[in-house]
């Protein structure tokens, strides 16, 4: 782990504060060594880290650095079999991926109040075979996610929540993300819930979702 930090710690400090939202997406997409303060790292990684799957957490034996290795989550172990493909299409609508579609990778090193964005093997040089789009077709962004789960705790009708998210980012930057909503989607969420919360009444339920994604993407 000093070995890689000796390697990468010349890197100039990258700060985020002029990057536009899919600036910042594309930032932990395509991976070039890049340095940041631990703060900024915390605002981008719940914009991309469903991008990723992980493989490794460790320490280093002195307690210095922490380092977190992930593959693309195109990156399958192995295909899915006929067996698997049948109860999960038994329990929901899912898409069934073959193994080993993209070999990017990630490293995460962790100092002091600093994070270094690697590729991972280091030396790697493969790029995503696919588009940030597709990425979140198969994982919804955490910043949607957030915000679905807060409403899907509440007995709104799926349709409702998706029609009320999608109406309050109309031409807004995460517009293109509230459009892969779906009611089913919703509805898998809500069965996670033992006892949604009270309900508001309907004529409040726009206002609700908007309130609750301006204070999700505030954070």
């Amino acid at each position: 782990m000093s070995h890689t930090y000796r390697r990468f710690s010349h890197l100039p400090i990258t700060t985020i504060s002029s990057f536009d939202f899919e600036s910042k997406r594309c930032l932990l997409f395509n991976i070039s060594p890049t340095k940041l303060f631990l703060t900024d790292f915390e605002d981008l990684w719940k914009l991309g880290s469903k991008f990723w799957t992980i493989k490794e957490r460790r320490d280093s034996a002195d307690g210095q650095f922490h380092v977190e290795d992930y593959f693309c989550r195109f990156k399958k172990s192995r295909e899915s079999s006929p067996r698997e493909a049948e109860i999960k299409t038994k329990r929901r609508v899912t898409s069934i991926r073959d193994s080993d579609l993209c070999d990017a990778g990630l490293k995460l090193l962790f100092h002091g109040d600093f994070v270094f964005l690697l590729p991972y093997p280091i030396d790697n040089t493969c790029k995503h075979t696919h588009t940030i789009a597709e990425s979140d077709h198969i994982k919804m962004p955490e910043f949607i996610l957030s915000s679905v789960k807060v409403e899907a705790a509440k007995p709104y009708p799926p349709p409702n929540i998706v029609q009320a998210l999608k109406k309050m980012n109309e031409n807004t930057e995460i517009s293109p993300y509230t459009d892969l909503l779906t009611s089913q989607y919703v509805r898998n969420i809500q069965s996670t819930f033992a006892e949604p919360l009270s309900a508001p009444t309907p004529s409040t339920i726009s206002d609700d979702i908007n309130a609750t994604t301006q204070l999700l993407l505030s954070k």
